[in-house]
């Protein structure tokens, strides 16, 4: 904004000020991609497409036509099917499906289950459902980002969890951490406080307070407000350290 400068006022370390293992970090984040991909786990299970109650069988002895398209042109590989029933529905199916070569070939034996817009969520022979986490996942976006996402963020999650707590244990019994590791590193408390309370003051602004006031402002109102109050925040906590220099000094482990 023009001619608006907001600055953060410094705030230098002062005698005795306590500080903070970045191992520490290490588990906060482990913990917090655990969550997340356990979260995501959860969702990919949870998402299911249609009920049961939503989707109507359909008997590939019901279908008339069989129209096969190529991948492209120049090509011999079938890229999709088009059904066509005795009651004038239309069906995609795509070769990469599974059992395609059977509702190619239109065996009795199969079928398909549909949901109102003829859109295939699984393919039934002899009683049985098959395929039907494939299409869940084909026409489910989400489900497919959890699948992926899920597993990783998981797996990174547990792998930061235990390195943070095997090294904090080794650092607790007075052990030489590994030479890899280098020194070990420590942050400062209050520096932590001050731009921890700025980023928690930057989601809530734009995840609370910013929807509720974006239909009423206009121009730059919006940025001004969030500086105004970033502006507040750092400058009190900054002023309350200042006013009040830490009693006792160490790192906390």
């Amino acid at each position: 904004m023009p001619g608006l400068k907001i600055q953060i006022p410094d705030l230098p370390e002062q005698p005795g000020e306590k500080r903070i293992s970045v191992l520490w970090f290490f588990l906060v984040f482990g913990l917090a991609w655990l969550a997340v991909g356990l979260g995501l786990v959860r969702s990919y299970f949870r998402l299911t497409g249609p009920t049961p109650s939503d989707l109507h069988a359909l008997s590939l002895t019901q279908v008339t036509n069989v129209v096969t398209k190529l991948e492209n042109p120049g090509s011999t590989k079938i890229g999709r099917i088009w059904l066509r029933t005795d009651h004038g529905a239309r069906i995609r199916y795509d070769a990469s499906f599974p059992y395609s070569d059977e509702i190619r070939h239109l065996n009795p034996d199969y079928g398909l289950l549909l949901d109102q817009t003829n859109v295939v969520w699984a393919v039934t022979t002899g009683g049985k459902v098959l395929a039907a986490r494939f299409f869940q996942e084909y026409h489910i976006e989400t489900k497919r980002l959890d699948k992926f996402f899920g597993p990783f963020f998981g797996i990174m999650g547990l792998v930061l969890v235990f390195c943070s707590v095997f090294f904090q244990l080794q650092v607790l019994a007075g052990k030489p951490l590994p030479k890899e590791l280098g020194t070990l590193v420590t942050l400062r408390v209050r520096l932590l406080i001050l731009w921890g309370s700025l980023i928690a003051y930057l989601f809530f602004y734009f995840l609370v307070v910013y929807p509720l006031l974006a239909s009423k402002l206009g121009g730059w109102s919006w940025m001004l407000i969030w500086l105004l109050g970033a502006a507040l925040i750092a400058n009190g906590i900054v002023a309350y350290f200042k006013k009040h220099p830490p009693r006792k000094g160490g790192m906390l482990k």
